[in-house]
């Protein structure tokens, strides 16, 4: 005789949930990958993922169907494409310009008209390698990184009119100086999860809005440590995903919060990419090998919720708000006492019309700096050559060397003096004179 075991109903439910999570996960489109020596990237435009196996020959797969073609292209560099193949990062975040980085910052690369081409006149700097690369309204930045014996926790701009790179200027408390972090960019807002040591699980997290680029500390936060985050992809500490052994976790930039979402061990993911209304990801079965490139449509790559990590905010105390009502006070006094005591007679500067708005530039600038490079801004107009271009910043410097001297004829030193920007001496520094920013200031800046 046949006897049925009739289930509980907590334990149909757990199997129901169990078969459904198996069932309800979303079945990407696999590629296979013979072996992972290779350079890859994705134009979504083209829907098209690209796979470089050599200096001669590229591969296609269709996203959508998964076809697969194989064409020629030309390598056109120095370097050998092995070397390349190791050294450079491909960073495709706009279909029309996918451009090969260079780890450790420097040379440039470009994908043209099927060919890889040289796009920089820069060189192999070795000062930023483990940086954060990404990539905002056409240009490339990378945040911090590893270089002549030193961490940093500076950002450089690649400048695709003169081929080269600058520093990025950013106002507030930076991030500290550590090699354990990593970073999460989206909307213009770079998050940056700071950790005293590769096992930490406490994350001090700073966030830089590009529209406005000043640093806010946002505050600690329970995170994944470095040891099982920044290892698993190539070089790059800029993650849409961050990857563990059963989850993965993103970061909300609304809520400022960390999202756990609860995986299965059908695939053992190395890298995921967010682009456009897809998400590839590089994956290996569990078990290791074979590899495959794994296609999402973005609204089917959806996990359960398994836990969420939010910022720990401090708790306000009456302490804090007398201390704040004081200090509030105070500023109100002090204000008042200064206007009551200035006797000072307010002072008028005329200058032309450039010089004006180069000077009104100037005086917004921490310690009256500014990058030789910030004044191409003022003359680049109608699309001029480097030569054109240099010129015009030559001639714009004379003019307000001129006009500030004919100004301030009492002052008996240089308007401006040069020096090298001190976390990088390839970059020139123009210092407007503290004596002559101190009374424009006092003054009112005017056109002629």
């Amino acid at each position: 005789m046949l006897y049925i075991r009739w289930m509980s109903a907590p334990q149909f439910v757990g199997l129901f949930l169990i078969l459904f999570t198996h069932f309800a996960e979303a079945q990407p489109r696999l590629i296979p990958i013979d072996y992972l020596d290779f350079v890859y990237f994705v134009n979504i435009e083209e829907n098209k993922l690209y796979i470089l196996h050599d200096s001669i020959n590229y591969e296609t797969y269709d996203l959508t169907t998964g076809d697969k073609s194989t064409k020629k292209f030309r390598f056109i560099s120095d370097e050998s494409f092995q070397y390349f193949q190791k050294n450079y990062l491909p960073v495709f975040d706009n279909p029309n310009d996918i451009m090969f980085v260079d780890y450790g910052c420097g040379r440039v690369y470009q994908w043209r008209n099927d060919s890889i081409v040289r796009r920089d006149h820069s060189f192999h700097h070795k000062n930023q390698f483990l940086n954060a690369t990404f990539y905002h309204k056409g240009t490339v930045y990378l945040y911090g990184g590893y270089g002549f014996f030193q961490f940093k926790n500076i950002i450089t701009r690649y400048d695709r009119l003169l081929k080269e790179w600058f520093l990025f200027e950013t106002f507030g408390e930076k991030p500290p100086v550590t090699p354990y972090y990593y970073t999460y960019f989206e909307n213009g807002k770079l998050t940056v999860f700071n950790f005293t040591d590769i096992h930490a699980e406490i994350a001090q997290v700073y966030q830089l809005d590009f529209e406005h680029p000043t640093w806010k500390h946002l505050g600690p936060l329970k995170a994944p440590p470095p040891i099982s985050v920044i290892y698993n992809g190539k070089y790059q500490r800029n993650l849409s995903y961050f990857i563990l052994e059963n989850a993965l976790v993103h970061w909300n930039v609304q809520t400022c919060s960390l999202e756990y979402l609860s995986i299965s061990k059908r695939y053992q993911f190395r890298q995921i990419h967010s682009l456009g209304s897809k998400i590839i990801a590089l994956a290996a079965k569990s078990g290791g090998m074979p590899f495959y490139f794994l296609i999402y449509d973005k609204e089917d790559f959806t996990f359960p919720l398994k836990s969420v990590e939010k910022i720990q905010k401090k708790k306000d105390s009456w302490v804090s708000w007398w201390m704040l009502g004081l200090i509030a006070l105070s500023s109100i006094s002090l204000m008042a006492w200064l206007v009551l005591k200035k006797r000072k007679r307010f002072s008028r500067w005329y200058f032309s019309k450039m010089v004006m708005e180069v000077l009104k530039f100037w005086l917004t600038k921490s310690n009256f700096q500014i990058e030789l490079s910030e004044l191409n801004d003022f003359v680049n107009y109608e699309n001029p050559s480097m030569e054109t271009l240099k010129k015009r910043r030559e001639m714009l410097l004379k003019s307000i060397k001129s006009e500030l001297i004919d100004q301030f004829k009492g002052i008996d030193v240089e308007p401006f003096a040069f020096s090298s920007h001190p976390q990088d001496r390839r970059i020139k520094v123009l210092t407007l004179n503290p004596v002559i920013a101190s009374r424009l200031l006092k003054g009112e800046v005017r056109e002629k």
